[in-house]
């Protein structure tokens, strides 16, 4: 962890991100971002969740760090009653008006914006990272139609089409929501179990 500790204390907050993902994945013995999933942070010791969050927090004054997501998750939830993503998202600076932000940095970053999590559980209507927005696509797909001028069959095919790419971003955004709810739940209780412990 010495590299991190390199990397935080120079204030470089992108690549002592990416270096905790790094962690993460050794760690977990994993060798890809996407394989870091909520049951792969279960297995993760409380231990080294917790040197990565005092790392975090101690270079960054208190500013970023997973006790501090913590915090910012506690008060989203007395808030709302219950937790609701896309605004913990917009208090930690992952969420801005034109949408999530997967790779870009803020000027200004939010207490809490690091560590990210190492996978992104919030890209909405997205296939593998791309943009897919399903009325675009219905659209384009009227469009070609209109162009073929084919057989009622051929309108049938294409709405089926439209109603089948909408579906799949739905229920993919929807998984990528619960799968990140899941994230920052079992983050949480670690980090609470831990400090119930030392308590």
């Amino acid at each position: 962890m010495s590299h991190l500790h390199s990397l935080l204390n120079q204030k470089k907050w992108q690549d002592a991100d990416l270096e905790t993902h790094r962690l993460l994945l050794k760690v977990s013995q994993r060798d890809h971002l996407y394989q870091l999933d909520v049951q792969t942070l279960e297995q993760i010791p409380d231990d080294i969740l917790k040197t990565l969050d005092d790392l975090w927090s101690q270079s960054s004054e208190g500013k970023f760090g997973f006790s501090v997501q913590n915090q910012i998750y506690r008060k989203c939830l007395e808030k709302s009653g219950a937790l609701n993503y896309s605004l913990l998202g917009e208090k930690l600076g992952w969420k801005t008006k034109e949408g999530w932000q997967v790779h870009q940095i803020p000027s200004r970053l939010s207490q809490g914006h690091f560590p990210k999590p190492p996978r992104w559980f919030n890209r909405e209507n997205t296939i593998k990272g791309c943009f897919v927005p399903p009325l675009v696509v219905s659209l384009l797909l009227f469009v070609l139609f209109l162009i073929l001028e084919q057989s009622s069959i051929v309108l049938g095919l294409v709405l089926l089409a439209g109603l089948l790419v909408s579906l799949l971003s739905f229920i993919i955004h929807t998984s990528n929501y619960l799968e990140g709810l899941e994230w920052m739940n079992c983050l949480v209780a670690k980090l609470e179990g831990d400090r119930q412990l030392n308590n």
